[in-house]
């Protein structure tokens, strides 16, 4: 004969629980998800500026360097201010087509460390709603 299954164990009840203890103690710590990664705990920016290949090419491209110390480049190769490549400073492929939209000017707010500027580029997407002349979006009073 088989042997019968056991019972399961029927749920104690939590008595004089608080919820808004609960949500407090949350709310207080400074990481819920321990596996939650800050970009700059992984990726230190150096530099962002332009990188040339040997035919005359110009490409946007950010020097960082990895969590274990490696030195590493972020490249724009289709000019649409989205990093899509990373090499090596020699320009040997280790990731291509990033999953990810890490922007040029991410990169230089990290290096600049001061997110409350940054200077447009002539490549930034930027449209004027009112037609071509700024002046037609300043309204008087």
């Amino acid at each position: 004969p088989a042997p019968e299954p056991a019972p399961e164990p029927e749920p104690t009840p939590i008595e004089d629980i608080n919820p808004d203890e609960i949500a407090d103690a949350i709310i207080a710590e400074e990481q819920i998800d321990p596996n939650d990664i800050e970009a700059g705990e992984v990726i230190n920016f150096d530099e962002v500026g332009m990188v040339y290949t040997v035919t005359g090419e110009s490409y946007n491209a950010a020097t960082f360097h990895d969590e274990n110390g490696n030195q590493l480049m972020m490249v724009d190769v289709d000019g649409d201010e989205l990093f899509d490549i990373i090499t090596t400073p020699d320009g040997e492929y280790l990731v291509a087509g990033m999953d990810g939209e890490l922007s040029v000017s991410d990169a230089e707010v990290m290096v600049n460390n001061d997110p409350t500027y940054l200077a447009a580029s002539d490549t930034d997407n930027m449209s004027l709603p009112q037609g071509e002349d700024i002046l037609n979006d300043i309204l008087e009073g």
